[in-house]
């Protein structure tokens, strides 16, 4: 049968629903609806339940502790030693059970991982000696579960056709002793009312006296009873003591065997006897048999026959007489009969046959009526069993849901390629089943501008150029940091500070630090063309970190274009960054000439990009050229900025 049984206060069926669906996830079998039979009459049939299980476990609260019913499945449990506690609100336990050895399910909402849910499933694994695995399906059959589901629903009902029902459909039910009770009690007929007390007979003439017999032996000696002849008193007095010993157990022996054969003869005339009244089927005869047997097998039904006859003579007495009233009377009572009768086949219910039958028990369609009374509780029945199987699988469904949104949560959280496999491997036509594969095929695919894309060689040379970005981009940054500096220099030298100077020549006109001889320091630089440098000077030429800002004009049809990074002997030289109209594309690397030379990352208006190993801004070497969306266009070896050589993954 199952593997585990739930006791909980009905009141919290809800979460006791919720506990059993994720111990089926788990393979686990449960008995847990059971709490839908109340009353004492059910304790066997709770206790035959719990005998069957493996583990029981007892959900306890402030509810369940003041129920009588709980504390005793509880207490029946732990004296065979399949007690599994769990806390769904904290609470005083009965006196004898141990909180030391409690899970805690305090503000469980369904979480497969909640901490006391673990701790539970470990105890239940070691109580049953079954593994917890999710998904596995349970031991419980899908016959025992109906089985139950028909139970509970004969139990609602509670009515001698539903009873029989069950063990039509469920013949092998360990319920099967209770039910036969219970169908017992159902249609057992109500206590008769006492007769009244017969006539007083007339005093029989006493029996004749027997006749006097003459001893011709002498009488039968009895144990201590001395013998006339002295000669054998001991032998006689011991003899005669068993005799009498055997002779009054063979009498009880007899005397048993002679009442159950009285019984079984008497039996068998009573039924002798009511088949003689059947057969006659008179009044007479029938009360003949009452009066042969008051406590017979067929007194009611003796009874009952002798009332319709009587009905029925009074009925013919009144159709064949000629009083006209006494046959206006029996017409009338025919017609209330049938219109009664019509209304019950109008109504068609159990209570409308009933109220028929009330006013006409004996009615021309009395037994029509008791016949479609059982149909209709039978119907009723069956109707109540699959009302209650529709809410229980409504139930599971509900868990089932929430059950597997929660597994999608934590995928999603943990958002790894063996949390979405998990997923699937539990539900693998769940609600988030497609969602799952998605996740999966993204692990599948490489990142835009991934490594994982490049064949081994470019990819070291590409990752080398990516680090070299890195390097030329704080360089870029350190070097508009000495532009500001450059600009406080420029403030300074037009507010006449020592240490600075303004010089204006044909071509330019400078702003900054100088030490007279020659311009050195952080200063700015503005060219008739619009050129402009802000920085690093040495030697009356940028040195050092700067920013270059380059105007358009004749000889810059390109856009504004800056050169931020290093410098050297005023040239673009080493790391930096070079940008051309105003960000549409940018140069990140090592320069030399005022041209990207080395290795770097060449991005182009268009999103496309160029990384590897530079040459006069072109790719020289190994390197990629990756489209807007980040895949490989080109890969291998270049030269001059063309490819000569593919190399693929």
């Amino acid at each position: 049968m199952a593997d585990i049984f739930i006791s909980y206060k009905r009141e919290e069926a809800g979460q006791a629903g919720r506990l059993a669906h994720v111990l089926e996830q788990f393979g686990y079998s449960v008995w847990w609806d059971v709490a839908l039979l109340s009353g004492d009459e059910y304790r066997d049939v709770i206790a035959e339940m719990i005998d069957k299980c493996a583990a029981v476990i007892v959900l306890w609260s402030p509810l369940a502790v003041r129920s009588t019913f709980v504390r005793s499945e509880a207490s029946y449990a732990q004296r065979q030693d399949k007690l599994l506690p769990a806390m769904l609100e904290a609470c005083h336990l009965p006196l004898g059970f141990d909180e030391s050895h409690m899970d805690d399910l305090s503000g469980w909402n369904g979480e497969v991982l909640h901490p006391g849910l673990q701790r539970l499933l470990n105890s239940v694994q070691n109580k049953t000696g079954k593994p917890a695995i999710m998904g596995a399906a349970p031991s419980q059959s899908a016959s025992q579960k109906a089985e139950i589901i028909a139970f509970q629903g004969a139990a609602k009902m509670n009515s001698h056709g539903a009873w029989a029902q069950f063990l039509k459909d469920h013949p092998a039910t360990i319920f099967r002793d209770f039910i036969t009770v219970k169908m017992s009690e159902l249609s057992a007929p109500p206590e008769p009312a006492p007769p009244p007390p017969p006539a007083p007979a007339p005093t029989p003439a006493p029996p004749p006296r027997p006749e006097p017999q003459t001893a011709t032996a002498p009488p039968p000696r009895f144990m201590g009873q001395q013998s006339q002849s002295s000669s054998a008193a001991s032998d006689d007095s011991s003899n005669s003591g068993l005799k009498m010993l055997v002779m009054i157990i063979a009498m009880l022996i007899v005397g048993g065997v002679g009442l159950v054969i009285f019984n079984t003869m008497q039996t068998r005339a009573d039924a002798a006897a009511w088949q003689a009244a059947s057969s006659a089927n008179t009044a007479s005869a029938y009360s003949a048999y009452l009066d042969e047997y008051p406590k017979g097998r067929f007194i009611y039904t003796a009874r009952n026959r002798i009332k319709a006859l009587e009905e029925a003579a009074t009925a013919e007495t009144a159709a064949n007489g000629a009083d006209n009233a006494s046959q206006n009377e029996a017409a009338e009572a025919l017609k209330k009969d049938n219109d009664s009768w019509a209304i019950a086949l109008k109504l068609d219910t159990f209570d409308a046959y009933g109220d028929y039958l009330a006013a006409h028990a004996n009615g021309a369609h009395a037994e029509a009526a008791r016949t479609r009374q059982r149909e209709i509780d039978t119907a009723q029945t069956r109707a109540a069993q699959e009302a209650e199987k529709k809410r229980l699988e409504a139930d599971r469904a509900d868990a089932q849901r929430k059950a597997d949104d929660n597994a999608w949560s934590i995928a999603k959280s943990v958002d790894t390629r063996s949390a979405y496999e998990s997923y699937l491997a539990a539900y693998a036509s769940g609600r988030h089943a497609s969602e799952a594969r998605a996740a999966l095929k993204r692990f599948d695919t490489p990142a835009p501008y991934s490594l994982e894309r490049l064949h081994p060689d470019v990819r070291e040379v590409v990752e080398a150029a990516r680090t070299a970005a890195k390097s030329a981009t704080m360089t870029a940054e350190k070097a508009r940091v000495a532009s500001e500096i450059a600009e406080k220099a420029r403030s300074s030298a037009l507010s006449g500070r020592a240490e600075t100077v303004h010089r204006k020549t044909a071509t330019a006109e400078y702003w900054g630090e100088t030490n007279a001889a020659e311009l050195i320091g952080f200063g700015i630089v503005e060219f008739i063309s619009g050129d402009q440098y802000l920085g690093e000077w040495s030697k009356s030429k940028p040195e050092g970190l700067g920013v270059m800002k380059f105007a358009e004009g004749p000889n810059n049809r390109t856009g504004r274009v800056s050169a931020e990074g290093e410098w050297k002997s005023g040239e673009f030289e080493g790391y930096g960054v070079l940008t051309i109209d105003h960000g549409a594309s940018t140069m990140v690397g090592h320069f030399k000439y005022q041209f990207l030379n080395g290795l770097g990352v060449y991005t182009l208006q268009n999103g496309g990009r160029f990384e590897g190993n530079f040459k006069n801004n072109g790719l020289d070497g190994l390197g990629v050229s990756w489209t807007a969306d980040g895949r490989v266009n080109s890969a291998g070896r270049w030269k001059n900025g063309r490819l000569v050589e593919s190399l693929k993954k």
